[in-house]
């Protein structure tokens, strides 16, 4: 029991956000108060369920559905988080957010 209760308390220290966002301003709020800001943005259509989430160092290079790749680069020494997300009737919504400080 004291196992459980001490992984339920870990597990509870890690906010993660919430499955679906209603609009772009709801995102980067949630983003913001992890520590990052908004970089870079494709696509459109909210509300918008998120489908991954991946992190990166330095640079990152976004393939998006439809083929087309952007590399964003510049960002040595910060970390990089992209969230795919997944809009109505199926639209791809990908934002790209660095670090607010290096680490």
């Amino acid at each position: 029991m004291f196992l459980l209760g001490t992984l339920m308390l870990v597990a509870g220290c890690f906010e993660t956000g919430p499955a679906t966002y209603a609009n772009l301003s709801e995102l980067k709020a949630f983003q913001a108060k992890e520590g990052f800001v908004e970089i870079g943005r494709f696509g459109d259509g909210w509300p918008a369920k998120v489908k991954r989430e991946k992190i990166y160092r330095d640079e990152v290079c976004i393939v998006l559905a439809n083929q087309e790749m952007h590399t964003l680069e510049g960002y040595e020494g910060y970390k990089l988080k992209v969230v795919t997300l997944q809009g109505p009737r199926n639209s791809e919504i990908v934002v790209a957010f660095r670090s607010k400080e290096k680490e």
